[in-house]
């Protein structure tokens, strides 16, 4: 191998493994929003699974102070 052909190698090698990162943070970055968008949906739901918690136990308790 002739060093320019060398260098060229190497050039390529280190593109290539530039590329590969480049694709596994964006697989991560991918992941991160899935996951972000998963737990707003899931904070959301508990929001209102507690809020209807919370309704119907004053119901409850408006119920009880009508009798």
């Amino acid at each position: 191998m002739t060093c320019e052909s060398l260098t060229r190698f190497k050039f390529s090698k280190q593109n290539y493994i530039i590329n590969i990162r480049q694709q596994q943070e964006k697989k991560v970055t991918e992941m991160e929003k899935h996951s972000l968008i998963g737990s707003q949906c899931l904070h959301e739901q508990s929001v209102l699974d507690y809020k209807n918690m919370f309704e119907s136990e004053q119901l409850v308790t408006h119920s009880q102070w009508s009798f």
